[in-house]
C-alpha cells in the first residue's frame, strides 16, 4: 500500500476511535476515573504509584525522549534506561513451573508504555492466573511519541520492528521442539505478533518442522489491521476487547462503515468495561470469567481451560 494511502487510513482509524468528551477518551485508557484513585485490585498497574522512585523512574522513561542510542560499553556508569533499549526475550519469572508442563512454552509481548517494571507485573499475574512459567518478549518503551510511530509503522505499513523480528525467532525455534505453544499480547504486542505469523507463515512453508498447528494466539485490545489464518482456523487465535477501550477501536472494535481495510481472524470475546491496563482492566476479567462471545453466548473463551494450571486437550473442532 502507497505510504500516503496507509499515513490516510491510518488517521482515519484514529479519528473514529476518539469521543467528543476528553475524559472519555481518558477513562478509555485508564478505566472509569472514579478508579484512578482506589481501591486497586492486588496486581493493578496503579500499585506503581506507592513505589515513589520505581514509579518516578517510570514517568521519566515514558515522558522523557531517551539518548538517541544504545548505551555504549564505556557509558556503564548512566543507567542503560536513559538510552533507547532493545528488546529482549526475559526468561520465566518461575522456572519451576516448566516441570509440570514441559511440552509447553508460554510467551507474553507487552503493549506500549511498559518498562521492565511494568512488564513484570503483567507476567506475574498471567503466570499466577495460569500456573505456567511465561518468557517475556519484552518491547520496551522509548517514550509514548516513539511507543506510537513503532505502532503506526507496525500497523499502518505492517512493516516488522526489532521486537517482531525477535519474536519471530524465538516462538520458531519453540514451535520446532514444543507439542504447543501460547502467545499472549497485549496491545502493541498484537501489532508485533500479527506480523511475525506472517513471517512464521513464509518460513513454515519451507520448513515442515514448523507447524503452526501448535500456536496459539490470545489477544488483548488487538489493534492491528491485519491477522489472518494461515490456513483453515490455523492458528487459533482468541480476541478480547473492553468495548469502551479506546485501543482496541483502533482494531478488533473499529466502528467504520467500511472496515474493509483490517482484517482480524479468531473469535471476539467482549464484556463492558472501560479502561486498557492489562492487569487492571483486562485480567481481572479474564479471572471473573466475565468475557463473551458476540458469536454466540454459550461459546466460552478456550483460554479459560488454562486458568488454576488446567489444561484442554485439543483445540475445539480436532
Amino acid at each position: 500500500m502507497f505510504p500516503q494511502k496507509s499515513a490516510v487510513r491510518l488517521l482515519r482509524t484514529v479519528l473514529e476511535s476518539l469521543s467528543p468528551n476528553p475524559l472519555a477518551n481518558l477513562e478509555g485508557i485508564f478505566g472509569k476515573f472514579a478508579t484512578w484513585f482506589g481501591p486497586y485490585s492486588p496486581y493493578s498497574e496503579y500499585r506503581m504509584i506507592s513505589m515513589g522512585p520505581e514509579f518516578l523512574k517510570y514517568l521519566r522513561q515514558i515522558l522523557i525522549l531517551p539518548i538517541p542510542f544504545k548505551r555504549p560499553f564505556y557509558m556503564f556508569l548512566i543507567p542503560k534506561t536513559w538510552f533507547i533499549e532493545s528488546p529482549e526475550i526475559v526468561p520465566p519469572s518461575h522456572p519451576h513451573l516448566t516441570d509440570d508442563f514441559p511440552d509447553e512454552a508460554w510467551f507474553f509481548i507487552n503493549g506500549i508504555m511498559t518498562d521492565t517494571m511494568v512488564a513484570d507485573i503483567n507476567r506475574e499475574y498471567l503466570s499466577i492466573l495460569f500456573k505456567r512459567a511465561i518468557n517475556l518478549i519484552h518491547n520496551p518503551t522509548d517514550t509514548i511519541l516513539f511507543d506510537l510511530i513503532e505502532c503506526a509503522l507496525g500497523k499502518g505499513w505492517q512493516r516488522n520492528t526489532e521486537p517482531a523480528n525477535l519474536a519471530v525467532k524465538d516462538l520458531e525455534d519453540a514451535l520446532k521442539k514444543k507439542q504447543k505453544v501460547v502467545v499472549i499480547a497485549h496491545s502493541q504486542g498484537t501489532i508485533i505478533i500479527a506480523n511475525a505469523l506472517k513471517s512464521l507463515k513464509k518460513r513454515a512453508q519451507d520448513d515442515p518442522e514448523i507447524d503452526l498447528g501448535k500456536l496459539e494466539l490470545y489477544l488483548f485490545a488487538n489493534c492491528a489491521d491485519q491477522m489472518e489464518y494461515t490456513s483453515e482456523e490455523t492458528p487459533l487465535i482468541e480476541n478480547f476487547a473492553n468495548q469502551n477501550d479506546m485501543v482496541a477501536k483502533l482494531g478488533i472494535l473499529a466502528k467504520g462503515i467500511d472496515r474493509s481495510d483490517i482484517h482480524l481472524d479468531g473469535d471476539l470475546y467482549v464484556r463492558d468495561a472501560w479502561g486498557h491496563l492489562l492487569n487492571a482492566h483486562y485480567l481481572t476479567g479474564i479471572e471473573e470469567r466475565a468475557y463473551i462471545s458476540t458469536a454466540s453466548a454459550a461459546k466460552t473463551p478456550r483460554l479459560y481451560q488454562y486458568l488454576n494450571g488446567k489444561s484442554p486437550a485439543l483445540k475445539e473442532g480436532l
